[in-house]
C-alpha cells in the first residue's frame, strides 16, 4: 500500500505522478526534464531514469533536511555553480551515468557533511584543483568510467586520495594517456607525469606611475602543468579580490587607479606541483597628483551627406588618464546603439548613418579625479551633389628634367573620389610619378610623359572629367650621351632576350645530358615574379654601358672625372627614357591588400600585407636593406650597378620552405584532387611513408641522376628550389610536408565543417609557428648564446614601425656562419645509432641523389645522424671543411667549387663594406692595431681595412655559448629581433592563436616533430639542437609532448550531432563495465525497492540499475561548438 501525503500548511504535495511515502520521494521513470517541487521534509529525492539535462542554480533550495539525492541515469552535462546550494545535510549523491565533462570547482561548495559521491561512468576528463576542499567528510568516491586525463594538473587529486586513502575509499583509473591507460590514479607519481617545475620566461620590469593611471607588472612562466601565477607586494600576497588589483590570463598583475600605497616592491612567484620559483623584485615608484583634464584634440563641425556615416574625434590629457564620455544635445551616448558606436576606448564617435533627426550639437567630455572639460562640434546634414569642374580641359607645358604637378579639383557632395588616366590607361603612384587625391606629380619629367591626361572625379551620383594636356619641351642641358640613347637601348634589349632564350633553350634541351652545373642552374632560374624586374635591370645596366663605350669610342667628351655619376653621362630626361623603355618604371610591387576577413587571420603566401602601414615589407621579390652603403669600383656598374639585389623569398619565418613564396608556387605544391588542404606527396619508400612529390614544372625532365650508372630519378620539389642539394636537406623538407599533411587531415576530423582552403591555412598558421618557436626558444639560444639573447631581448609585441626585410649583410655573410657547422659526412645511422649497411655518406656524394632515399634506407639514417652525430668542431685553420671547399657539387668527374670563395665573391658582387667598417655599427672600436683585435680574434695574422665581412665574422672568437662572435653576434640578434618584432603573424602575438592554442604550440619541439613525420624514428634525445653524451638519454618518441589540435576545435551551425569525434591524438574507447571493478556494487538481482535507505548496501542496490542487459561500445559523441567529449 502507498500512502500518498496530503498538502497541509507549511508542505507541498506531492508531485504528480511520483510516489511519496513519508519523507521519501520517488520521480522515476516520469521523463522529467526539469526538477520538480517537492516536499520540504523530504529526506530522500530520487529522480532517476529520467531526461533532466541541466541542474540550475538552487534548483534543491528549502530542502533542508535532504539527506540523499539520486540523479542518475539522466543527461546531464551541467551542473551549475551553487547547483546544490539549500541542501546542508545531504549524504549521499548519485551522479553516475550521466554525461558530465567538466564541473565548476565551486559545485561541493555547499555539502559539508556529504560522505558519498558516485560519479563514474560520466565522460570526466579533468577536475579542478580544490573541487574537494569543502567536503571534509568524504568517506566514498567513484570517478571511474570517465576519460580522466591523468597528467600534471590531475596530480593534486592523486595526491589528496593518497593522503585519505585510510578513511576515504576512492575509485580512479587513468584513460589517458595512452601509457598509463587504466592505471589507478593513487599508483601515480610525479615521475610517472614528467611534471616540470616553473622557469620564468619574462621577468616583470620597473614601473613608474602617477595618480589614477593603470599599473602592468608582466611575468610568464612555463611549466608541467602550466603554473598558477602569484603576486606578492612588500612580501605580502596581493589579494585579487580587492577591485583594483586584477590577475590577467597571461599572468599579467593590472592595478588600476594607482595609489601611494601600491608603492614598493613586487614579485611575481610561479607554482605547480613540480614547485616554485620567484621572479626578480621589481618596482612600482609612484608621482604626482590629479591634473585637470585638458582637451587638446576637440572634436570638429562635419558636414556630410544624408545616409552616409559621420565621426567625431576627440583627444585629451590629464593626470590620472581621463575617461571620454558623448552627448548628443546634452543626452549621453550609450556605448553601441542602432545609430551610434564609440570607438578606440570612446576617442571617437561614429554616426552610423547619419540623417535629419541625428544632425545637432555633439560634446565630448573628459573626467578625472580633479574635474571633468567638454568640447562641441555640430553635426550637418548636406545635400547629395554630382562631381563637376569649373573648366573642362587644360594645357600645361613643361622643360624635360624639371618636377611637375597637375592638378585638378572638383565639386560634389559626397566628395567626390580622383582616378588619372594616360592617353586611356590608368595612373599608378611608381618610381617618378606619385598620385594624390586631386594631383598628379611626376619628378624628371621626360619626353615620353607628354600626352592627354584625365583626371576623372566620382561619387555615388556619378562622375566627371577634366582633360589636362602635357607638352614637354627638351631641355638646353644636354649630355653628350643623348644622342646615343635609342639605339642603345634596343641593343641592350636584343642582347639580354637573346641571353635569355639561349639560356632557356639550353635548359629546356631534352637531347643533352644535364650535368650538375645545370641542374643549380635550373634550379635557381628565377620564377616570373623575379625573372622580370633582373631582365629590365639588366637592360637598364646594358644601355649606360653601351651609351659608356659609344662616347669613349666617338671621343666627343672627356669622361675623366665623371667616372662616377651616370648623370654626367645622360640627361635625366633621357636616363628616364631608359628607365621606362627597359622595363624599369613597370615594375611595380602592386599589393592588394583590401580582403580584410583573410588579411586579419592568415598570411599571403608572397609576405606582403604582413604590415597593413607598408605592405611590402618583408615580402618576397623585395630589395634586400643594407647597415651600411655599398661600396663600388666607380659608383654605380662595376662589377654591379648600385642597386639592391632581390629577396625572392619572403623575410619571415613563415614555413614558406614548405609552401614557397608566390601564389603560383604554393599551387603547384597543394594536392587538388580532393578538397582536403593538403600538399601534394610522391612515391612510397619500402616503410610505407610518402616523399616529396617529384618536379615536374621545371625546365627540363628534373633527372637528378648524375653518376653514370645509377638509377635514373627525377628531383623531388618543395618551397624551396634548394631540396635537392643535399640528402639532409632533403629529408628535412620531407618531414615538413608530412608534418603539414599529419596536421591538416587531424583538423579535418575535428572540425568536418572547415573547406579545404581553411585546413590548409589553419596547417600553414601552425607550421609556421612550430617553426618560429623552434627557431627562437631553442635554436637561437645555441647560435647566439646568453650576450646575443639579451641583444635580441624579450618579445614585447608586433611593432608595425619595424621593417622585417632582410638586410643584405645577414643574407650575404652573417647568417652563412652555419656552412662553418657542416660535418665532411653525412651519418647515416640505423635503429641502434650505428652506421646502416650502406655505411656514411661524403658529403659530396649527397649532392643531387634522390635515388638513395628510395634505394638506401629513407630519411631516417639521415635524421638519426643529423641529430645524433656532432656539429664541426671549430679548428684553427679551417673554417669550412674541405668536402666544402674543394668539392661543393663535384660530379662525374666535374671541377668541385669552393663555398668559402663563393661567399667572399657574393659580399664583393653585392658590394658590402668591409669588416673594419662594419664593427663601429656594433659598438666595437675600428682595428686599426693586433691589440685592438684580440679581444674578438684571439691569433690575428694581419691587420687590413680590406677584409671581407664574411673572412672577418668567421675569424672571430665565439662569445661564451654561442657559435659567432661579437660582430656576427650582433648582425644576426638584430635581424632576428626585426624579423620578430615586424611580423604580424609571429606566434606569441596575442590574437594570433588563442591561450590554449599558444601552450600546445610552446610544447612543441623539433624532436617532436621528427619523431611525428620521421619514417619510423622511435627513439630521440628532448632536445636534438644538444648531443647526448650515452645512450640512456635516448627517450621513447611517445614521453615527447605532442601538439593537441583539440584546441583548434571551431563552432559551426547545425554541427551539434555530425558524426562521431576524432582528436588528432585520440580513439574510440569502450566503456569498463564496473561489474568486473567494484564487486561490492553488483546488484543482487533483488529489484523491489526499499522505502528507507540506511546502509550501503542498501544504497547500493537500490542506485544501480539492472546490468543483465549487455553494454554497447560505441565512439564519445563530440559538440563540435563546445570542443567536448
Amino acid at each position: 500500500m502507498v500512502w500518498i501525503v496530503p498538502q497541509t500548511e507549511g508542505n507541498l504535495a506531492c508531485p504528480p505522478r511520483c510516489l511519496c511515502f513519508r519523507s521519501n520521494v520517488r520521480c522515476m521513470f516520469l521523463q522529467l526534464e526539469t526538477i520538480p517541487t517537492v516536499p520540504q521534509d523530504t529526506t530522500v529525492l530520487d529522480l532517476r531514469f529520467n531526461k533532466i539535462r541541466t541542474i540550475p542554480r538552487g534548483a534543491f533550495e528549502g530542502l533542508p533536511n535532504l539527506n540523499t539525492l539520486l540523479l542518475n541515469n539522466n543527461e546531464i552535462e551541467t551542473l551549475e555553480a551553487g547547483a546544490f546550494d539549500g541542501i546542508p545535510e545531504l549524504r549521499y549523491l548519485y551522479l553516475y551515468k550521466n554525461k558530465l565533462v567538466t564541473l565548476d570547482s565551486d559545485v561541493f561548495k555547499d555539502l559539508p557533511k556529504l560522505e558519498q559521491l558516485f560519479l563514474h561512468s560520466n565522460q570526466i576528463t579533468r577536475l579542478p584543483k580544490g573541487i574537494f576542499a569543502h567536503t571534509p567528510h568524504l568517506r566514498r568516491l567513484r570517478l571511474d568510467s570517465n576519460a580522466l586525463i591523468c597528467d600534471c594538473d590531475i596530480m593534486w587529486l592523486a595526491d589528496m586520495l593518497k593522503e585519505k586513502h585510510a578513511h576515504t575509499q576512492a575509485a580512479a583509473t587513468c584513460e589517458y594517456p595512452q601509457n598509463l591507460q587504466g592505471r589507478s590514479l593513487m599508483s601515480i607519481n610525479k615521475e610517472d607525469l614528467r611534471c616540470e617545475k616553473p622557469t620564468i620566461t619574462m621577468e616583470p620590469r620597473d614601473v613608474d606611475v602617477t595618480f589614477g593611471n593603470t599599473v602592468y607588472f608582466t611575468c610568464r612562466a612555463e611549466g608541467s602543468p602550466n603554473p598558477e601565477i602569484v603576486w606578492m607586494h612588500n612580501n605580502n600576497q596581493v589579494d585579487i579580490s580587492e577591485g583594483r588589483f586584477s590577475l590577467l590570463h597571461d599572468g599579467t598583475l593590472m592595478i588600476e587607479d594607482a595609489q601611494d600605497a601600491d608603492q614598493g616592491s613586487y614579485e611575481c612567484i610561479a607554482r605547480n606541483v613540480a614547485g616554485e620559483v620567484h621572479s626578480n623584485q621589481v618596482t612600482l615608484r609612484y608621482f604626482g597628483e590629479a591634473v585637470h583634464p585638458i582637451i587638446d584634440l576637440p572634436p570638429a563641425d562635419t558636414s556630410v551627406v544624408e545616409g552616409n556615416p559621420a565621426n567625431f574625434t576627440c583627444n585629451a590629457r590629464g593626470d590620472p588618464t581621463p575617461r571620454l564620455s558623448w552627448l548628443k544635445d546634452s543626452t549621453e551616448i550609450p556605448r553601441s546603439t542602432e545609430d551610434f558606436e564609440l570607438l578606440s576606448n570612446n576617442h571617437i564617435l561614429l554616426v552610423r548613418r547619419a540623417t535629419r533627426t541625428l544632425q545637432g550639437i555633439y560634446t565630448c567630455r573628459a573626467d578625472n579625479a580633479a574635474g571633468f572639460i567638454t568640447a562641441s562640434a555640430r553635426l550637418f546634414i548636406v545635400e547629395s551633389t554630382l562631381p563637376s569642374f569649373s573648366q573642362a580641359s587644360d594645357t600645361v607645358t613643361a622643360i624635360a628634367g624639371t618636377d611637375i604637378t597637375l592638378r585638378c579639383q572638383a565639386t560634389g557632395q559626397p566628395d567626390p573620389l580622383y582616378e588619372w588616366m594616360h592617353d586611356g590607361r590608368i595612373v599608378e603612384s611608381r618610381n617618378s610619378i606619385t598620385v594624390s587625391a586631386g594631383a598628379l606629380s611626376i619628378t624628371g619629367v621626360s619626353l615620353q610623359d607628354a600626352g592627354r591626361y584625365d583626371c576623372i572625379a566620382e561619387n555615388a551620383l556619378g562622375r566627371a572629367t577634366k582633360s589636362i594636356f602635357l607638352q614637354v619641351q627638351g631641355t638646353s642641358g644636354a649630355r653628350p650621351g643623348d644622342r646615343f640613347v635609342t639605339n642603345a637601348i634596343v641593343e641592350a634589349t636584343n642582347r639580354v632576350n637573346t641571353a635569355v632564350n639561349n639560356t632557356l633553350a639550353e635548359l629546356s634541351d631534352r637531347n643533352r645530358r644535364l650535368t650538375i652545373s645545370d641542374l643549380i642552374r635550373t634550379f635557381r632560374y628565377p620564377g616570373p615574379e623575379a625573372l622580370e624586374p633582373a631582365r629590365a635591370e639588366e637592360i637598364f645596366e646594358q644601355t649606360l654601358e653601351i651609351i659608356q663605350q659609344r662616347v669613349q669610342d666617338g671621343q666627343n667628351f672627356d669622361l675623366q672625372g665623371f667616372e662616377n655619376s651616370y648623370r654626367e653621362l645622360v640627361s635625366p630626361a633621357h636616363l628616364h627614357m631608359i628607365a621606362n623603355m627597359s622595363g624599369c618604371l613597370r615594375h611595380v610591387h602592386s599589393v592588394d591588400c583590401s580582403d580584410s576577413c583573410f588579411h586579419r587571420k592568415y598570411r599571403t603566401m608572397d609576405g606582403t600585407c604582413n604590415n597593413l602601414h607598408n605592405p611590402t615589407w618583408g615580402a618576397a621579390n623585395t630589395a634586400l636593406q643594407r647597415l651600411l652603403d655599398p661600396i663600388y669600383e666607380n659608383g654605380f656598374n662595376t662589377p654591379v650597378a648600385p642597386r639592391q639585389q632581390l629577396n625572392v623569398i619572403t623575410a619571415f619565418i613563415d614555413a614558406s620552405n614548405v609552401y614557397g613564396s608566390s601564389l603560383d608556387e604554393a599551387e603547384n605544391l597543394r594536392e587538388r584532387t580532393r578538397d582536403r588542404g593538403l600538399l601534394r606527396v610522391g612515391p612510397l619508400t619500402n616503410g610505407g611513408n610518402r616523399l616529396l612529390p617529384f618536379d615536374d614544372s621545371t625546365l627540363a625532365p628534373s633527372d637528378c641522376q648524375i653518376e653514370p650508372g645509377k638509377r635514373h630519378v627525377p628531383c623531388f620539389r618543395a618551397g624551396d628550389h634548394r631540396v635537392n642539394e643535399q640528402l639532409a636537406l632533403t629529408a628535412m623538407h620531407t618531414v615538413w610536408m608530412r608534418q603539414h599533411n599529419q596536421i591538416a587531415t587531424a583538423l579535418l576530423q575535428i572540425n568536418n565543417h572547415w573547406d579545404g582552403n581553411k585546413v590548409y591555412h589553419e596547417s600553414r598558421k601552425i607550421v609556421g609557428a612550430i617553426m618560429q618557436h623552434i627557431t627562437y626558444a631553442h635554436w637561437l639560444p645555441m647560435i647566439l648564446g646568453p650576450k646575443g639573447m639579451m641583444m635580441m631581448g624579450q618579445y614585447e609585441g608586433y611593432d608595425p614601425t619595424v621593417n622585417p626585410t632582410i638586410v643584405n649583410e645577414f643574407a650575404t655573410a652573417a647568417m652563412r656562419f652555419g656552412h662553418s657547422l657542416i660535418q665532411p659526412i653525412l651519418f647515416r645511422l640505423n635503429e641502434t645509432f650505428q652506421p646502416i649497411p650502406e655505411g656514411n655518406l661524403p658529403l659530396h656524394r649527397a649532392f643531387f641523389a634522390p635515388y638513395r632515399l628510395l634505394e638506401e634506407g629513407g630519411i631516417d639514417p639521415f635524421l638519426r645522424g643529423l641529430f645524433a652525430a656532432p656539429a664541426k668542431k671549430r679548428m684553427p685553420g679551417e673554417f669550412l671543411n674541405t668536402e666544402l671547399t674543394e668539392k661543393l657539387f663535384v660530379m662525374a668527374n666535374a671541377i668541385g667549387q669552393d663555398l668559402a670563395s663563393l661567399n667572399v665573391q657574393r659580399s664583393r658582387d653585392h658590394g658590402l663594406q668591409f669588416y673594419n667598417d662594419y664593427r663601429p655599427l656594433c659598438g666595437l672600436p675600428r682595428a686599426n692595431t693586433f691589440e685592438d683585435l684580440r679581444n674578438e680574434i684571439h691569433h690575428p695574422l694581419f691587420i687590413s681595412d680590406n677584409i671581407d665581412l664574411f673572412i672577418g665574422g668567421m675569424s672571430e672568437t665565439p662569445l661564451e655559448g654561442a657559435k659567432v662572435g661579437p660582430l656576427f653576434t650582433c648582425i644576426l640578434s638584430g635581424q632576428f629581433q626585426r624579423v620578430r618584432d615586424g611580423d604580424r603573424f609571429f606566434y606569441e602575438n596575442p590574437g594570433v592563436f588563442t591561450p590554449e592554442q599558444l601552450t600546445e604550440i610552446k610544447r612543441t619541439s623539433l624532436a617532436q616533430v621528427i619523431c611525428q613525420s620521421g619514417d619510423n624514428i622511435r627513439r630521440i634525445q628532448r632536445d636534438v639542437f644538444i648531443r647526448v653524451k650515452s645512450d640512456d638519454e635516448y627517450v621513447n618518441c611517445d614521453s615527447i609532448p605532442r601538439l593537441d589540435l583539440r584546441m583548434w576545435s571551431d563552432c559551426c551551425e547545425d554541427c551539434r550531432r555530425r558524426g562521431s569525434f576524432n582528436s588528432f591524438a585520440s580513439h574510440f574507447r569502450g566503456r569498463r563495465s564496473v561489474d568486473h571493478s567494484y564487486p561490492e556494487d553488483h546488484p543482487t538481482g533483488n529489484t523491489t525497492e526499499k522505502n528507507e535507505l540506511h546502509s550501503e548496501e542498501e544504497t547500493d542496490e537500490m542506485v544501480h540499475e539492472n546490468r543483465n542487459a549487455t553494454e554497447q561500445l560505441r565512439p564519445a559523441e563530440k559538440d563540435t561548438c563546445s570542443g567536448k567529449t
